[in-house]
């Protein structure tokens, strides 16, 4: 199993076994006040060929980079079954994970991890800066 797109994005959505993104691949935020909650979506695709058949662990964690403090854990299991009829080897797991309940303390380097059965599949970064200042 491998991830192919692990992206921080305005919006997301899954229709008919496909990943949709707006504005895929942020990568710096600027919010006029700390804390502030993660406005954004995490796209991920997982591909499994067929010889992983079964049941596989995906997990996220998104951490402060200085502190290794951690912000969001989830997980879930994704069943791998036999070769569709459809002639492909390979099954695609498009996934949207809602960020919005994810609260960014304080400005920073920030990483977030995928895992797959315990091994680091994807890790990307994003770095929140210093409040702006609100203009009047």
């Amino acid at each position: 199993m491998n991830i192919n797109v692990l992206a921080l994005a305005d919006a997301a959505n899954v229709r008919d076994s496909l990943l949709s993104t707006l504005s895929a691949g942020i990568t710096h935020l600027q919010p006029t006040a700390y804390p502030v909650p993660l406005e954004a979506q995490l796209a991920v695709q997982v591909i499994g060929g067929s010889a992983e058949t079964g049941a596989h662990r995906f997990e996220v964690t998104i951490r402060n980079v200085a502190s290794g403090a951690s912000l969001m854990e989830g997980s879930l299991t994704l069943q791998v079954g036999d070769s569709p009829d459809n002639g492909s080897s390979y099954r695609s797991f498009p996934l949207v994970l809602d960020l919005s309940q994810t609260v960014l303390p304080e400005p920073g380097d920030y990483e977030i991890q995928a895992t797959i059965d315990g091994v680091d599949a994807r890790t990307i970064g994003f770095t929140a800066a210093a409040a702006a200042s609100a203009e009047s």
